[in-house]
Order: structure tokens, then sequence, then C-alpha cells
């Protein structure tokens, strides 16, 4: 959920891990660094993977343009939000993979 657009490296391939949000503090996310404190964890990604990231970061741009003052995240640029730029909560994906499974059974 705490994933930015500062931390992919087009050229490189790659995204670097830095940060996680474990929970919201007074309806604010809580960004720390990753659970193990390691340095920086880097993940080589495909071609396809990046070539595909960098067409949803202009639809993420337009998106932040159209929205104007009622862009909740003025200082995050959060790859994964909910509609103004504010994270999801941590528990959101948990709880709509289990909505998902349900449905399937």
């Amino acid at each position: 959920m705490a994933l930015e657009w500062t931390h992919f490296d087009f050229d490189n391939l790659q995204i670097k891990l830095v940060q996680s949000i474990p929970l919201f503090e007074n309806g604010k996310p809580l960004i720390k660094s990753t659970k193990t404190d390691e340095d920086i964890r880097v993940v080589d990604m495909p071609e396809w993977y990046m070539d595909e990231m960098k067409i949803f970061y202009k639809e993420w741009k337009k998106e932040k343009f159209s929205a104007g003052d009622q862009w909740e995240e003025k200082g995050h640029k959060f790859v994964f939000h909910t509609g103004l730029g504010r994270p999801y909560n941590p528990q959101t994906p948990t709880s709509k993979w289990r909505q998902i499974i349900k449905n399937i059974i």
C-alpha cells in the first residue's frame, strides 16, 4: 500500500521497497520503513511490466490533475489509492481478497 511512483526506476527496470503502511492513526497513514529495517530491497521487474506501469503512471497523473485541489495526498505519490491520492487502508486488500474467495466458493 505504501508503494510510490518515486520508488520506480524505469531505466533499470526496478522497484525499490523502502516503506510500509502498517496502519492508520487518526485517519492518516502511518508510514514506516519496511519490517526488517534492512537496506532498501530492490526488485527486478520484466520490461513488459514496467512498460505497463509507465502507461498506468500517465493515467495516474491525469487523474491527479483532474482532481485539482481535492487531491488528498500532497506530499506522496501513492501508486494504489482510493481515488484522490489517499492510500488504501492496509486491511483493504485482505478483506477484498476474502470477498473474492467467498464468492468463488
